[in-house]
């Protein structure tokens, strides 16, 4: 049993989560915004539950000297027939979502080495 049928009766399971160890691996201002990508995308997004970023967000998550790590997990029922484990029907749009939405992430990247991100 996952934690989410394992969680509150009636509440969906999101479909995306984001883990940036309870802000020890990114600033909060970075996480908003790829929270926001992902919204914005209509998923449905959660932070750090049930999961918080592994050891490559605790081992390389400073956002203190400007290295911002988030970990992205996906649910699979998203984009995979998971008996058949095999690419669901909806499997094209939902990667043509994730270009567009990966685009907007790489793009906060790019801003920030830029521009400090107290400037903004």
């Amino acid at each position: 049993m996952s934690c989410w049928e394992a969680g509150t009766p009636g509440t969906p399971r999101p479909d995306v989560v984001l883990g940036d160890r309870f802000g020890a691996a990114a600033a909060p201002e970075i996480v908003e915004r790829i929270e926001a990508a992902f919204a914005g995308a209509g998923l449905r997004v959660a932070r750090n539950t049930p999961f918080a970023g592994a050891y490559i967000a605790q081992a390389y998550g400073r956002p203190s000297r400007g290295a911002h790590v988030v970990q992205v997990e996906i649910d699979r029922a998203l984009y995979m027939d998971e008996r058949r484990v095999e690419p669901s029907a909806g499997f094209d749009a939902f990667r043509a979502l994730m270009t567009s939405v990966a685009a907007e992430i790489a793009a906060i990247g790019a801003g920030e080495a830029e521009r400090p991100l107290a400037a903004e």
